[in-house]
């Protein structure tokens, strides 16, 4: 046995004794053991090291194992198992601005091109309100590269020129240019080429044209080439003990309700379904959960000044005059930002850094408590655009918090956005759906469809429930009238717009300087990008629920598999792996209400049904309904007399 296995079986006797502590100590000793070795990386003891940190409470050393587990993934191009990683770490550490990036190229890299704009755009508006500008403009290259309207270059270009950086500025007009040729829109590239001929002569598109298919990418530098999925150096706000180098390599849950108001959104008593803010405690995850081969470890290095020192051994007078003090630890940036709360007890913006710096502590209940008083102070300034930032920070804390859900709908109502609007409904459906709720999760899927006839995904939703879709409306319209506001009357158009993966932005004539500013822009960008749908990858869906309950994070692996169950290649084992987690969740009730639908779908023989069957059976046995249990386990039997443990659980249930 090697040095490193031998600690890590250590690690495990650790575990078993609940001595935390002592099993960290364990893993890190196989960790470095295997760097002595120049053996590969094991990346699920990097995921397990950091589950460790957060149970005593290091949120900064958990981040930092989480990601290297990260960049491990990255570089093997096990993807799905980086973005489970990704949203473990922002859900400790949402100001974790990389990660943003890196998700926005992950989604990329998978060809889920509307996450990825999302992604670049959330990063991109992070560091403009950082002040770094160059970072913000690399990632907003990025987001051109993925956008098929020029409009979105020749903005770009317009802040690009605004802030100093013409040649940038010049390349992206001449790749607009580009675009626009290819799309016959002649009179437009030709006013573009006089703008660049005006600025660079030399480089007239019609002399020296841009190579197909040629992007313009950039770093926090300028004009590098940016390595595919690797970080842009940025500011991190929370001081870490440790850094990850580039890819070549106690929770305390204690229930709180979000202290705002809602009102109903146009479903009756909706609001009435009682959730937790809390998030759920499951990043706990088995040892060895990984499938895949291992890559080789990503070496960490830790940053330290270089500092001079006399013959003495001090620090020369130069080398002391370079140094920085060092940055606050959590705690006392939490102190910091509290004493300035109680003189700026209405600054929704400092909440929202208390509650950043809470969750470097591991303080979520309080950290969602500020968010919370955060968000109805944005809501009363009617600053909607950053209350629903703050809303997506409460939705990554709890991916099951419905009355957060509730309020996007709100926030959407009066945004007059038809496509956020029915985006909004349909999280707040499966929401619902997932909460044991399925009677209101089924009166907004039908509301989706009143204001989206041809919307798939709500009737994909609706006929998991076993019914027909117009059957379903007709009802709704004629018998439930009184449940509704006509949020038809509060949208701007009456009917739909025809929804295409392409998008426009309202971008003025490629002349006129200055009048769209760096926020506007990126206002106008995600607007659109809400508007830009993709036919869902059912299987990418379903790839990623996997590695999200591999991960221990059930009620976002959840929400995959109920995309996922829409599609019918993926149906049947999608609604398996659905029940496997509320079983996991000992939400037995919920368990057998899903499980059930798979028994409504029409041409699936018993030995396709093997695996519902005895995830049924367990459900009923939780509850103690030793029947029903019983039933369900013959079934398994009769086809399948091997399969797991049925054998046993029948001996038992009939003693």
């Amino acid at each position: 046995m090697s040095e490193a296995a031998r600690h890590k079986q250590k690690a495990r006797t650790f575990e078993q004794r609940e001595n935390w502590k002592r099993a960290i100590e364990a893993y890190e000793l196989a960790i470095a053991a295997a760097d002595l070795e120049e053996k590969d990386a094991d990346l699920s003891t990097f995921n397990r090291v950091g589950d460790l940190y957060r149970r005593v409470g290091d949120i900064a050393k958990a981040v930092y194992y989480y990601e290297r587990a990260a960049e491990g993934h990255i570089a093997a191009g096990f993807y799905n198992n980086a973005v489970a990683l990704c949203n473990k770490i922002l859900r400790n550490q949402p100001n974790r601005h990389s990660v943003y990036l890196k998700l926005g190229k992950i989604g990329a890299a998978k060809g889920f091109l509307s996450d990825a704009r999302k992604h670049f755009l959330e990063y991109a508006e992070r560091m403009q309100k950082a002040n770094q500008l160059d970072a913000a403009f690399a990632a907003l290259v990025e987001f051109a590269d993925l956008s098929p309207d020029p409009n979105v270059r020749l903005m770009i270009a317009e802040q690009l020129i605004e802030n100093g950086r013409k040649s940038q500025a010049v390349e992206q007009m001449r790749l607009g240019w580009r675009d626009l040729k290819q799309d016959d829109r002649d009179a437009d590239a030709d006013r573009v080429r006089e703008r660049i001929v005006q600025l660079q002569p030399d480089r007239d598109p019609e002399v020296v044209p841009p190579e197909e298919g040629s992007s313009s990418k950039l770093d926090a530098v300028g004009m590098l080439e940016l390595p595919e999925l690797l970080p842009y150096d940025e500011p991190e706000t929370e001081s870490e003990e440790h850094e990850v180098t580039s890819v070549d390599s106690k929770v305390m849950v204690v229930p709180t309700e979000l202290d705002v108001e809602i009102e109903d959104p146009g479903v009756e008593d909706v609001d009435m379904v009682t959730t937790s803010l809390t998030p759920d405690d499951s990043d706990e995850v088995p040892l060895d959960v990984f499938a895949e081969p291992p890559v080789e470890e990503p070496v960490a290095t830790t940053d330290s000044a270089d500092v001079d020192f006399d013959v003495t051994g001090e620090p020369t007078m130069e080398a002391m005059v370079d140094l920085e003090p060092p940055a606050p630890s959590p705690a006392d940036r939490v102190s910091e930002l509290a004493i300035r709360l109680q003189q700026e007890s209405s600054n929704p913006g400092l909440l929202v850094e208390l509650a950043d710096a809470l969750l470097s502590t591991g303080d979520r209940p309080t950290a969602t408590q500020r968010l919370g008083e955060a968000l109805a102070l944005y809501e009363a300034r009617g600053e909607y655009r950053e209350a629903g930032r703050v809303l997506d920070e409460l939705l990554r804390l709890n991916v099951n918090d419905v009355r957060a859900y509730q309020k996007r709908v709100e926030l959407a109502l009066r945004s007059g956005e038809q496509a956020t609007l029915i985006e909004a409904y349909l999280d707040l459906a499966d929401c619902l759906d997932r909460t044991d709720a399925g009677d209101k999760a089924r009166a907004v899927f039908a509301r989706v469809l009143e204001l989206d006839g041809d919307n798939g995904r709500a009737r994909a939703a609706l006929e998991m429930f076993g019914e027909a879709t117009a059957s379903t409306q007709q009802t709704t319209t004629e018998n439930g009238a009184d449940d509704f506001v006509d949020l038809s009357l509060l949208v701007q158009d009456d009917k739909p717009k025809a929804k295409s993966t392409r998008f426009r932005v309202a971008a003025e004539e490629p002349q006129s300087e200055g009048e769209v500013n760096f926020s506007d822009m990126l206002n106008q960008f995600k607007a659109k990008v809400s508007e830009a749908i993709e036919d869902e990858d059912m299987a990418s869906h379903y790839d990623l629920g996997v590695a999200y309950k591999e991960m221990g994070l059930i009620d976002e692996a959840i929400a995959e598999f109920q995309i996922a169950a829409r599609g019918l290649d993926y149906r049947l084992r999608a609604i398996e792996m659905l029940g496997t987690c509320f079983l996991e969740k000992e939400d037995y009730r919920i368990a057998v209400k899903v499980l059930g639908r798979a028994l409504q779908v029409q041409g699936y023989k018993d030995e396709q049904l093997v695996g519902i069957f005895y995830s049924m059976g367990r459900a009923y046995e939780a509850l103690g309904e030793a029947g029903p249990a019983l039933d369900y386990y013959e079934r398994v039997m009769g086809s399948d007399l091997a399969f797991a443990d049925v054998v046993q659980r029948v001996s038992a249930l009939r003693q």
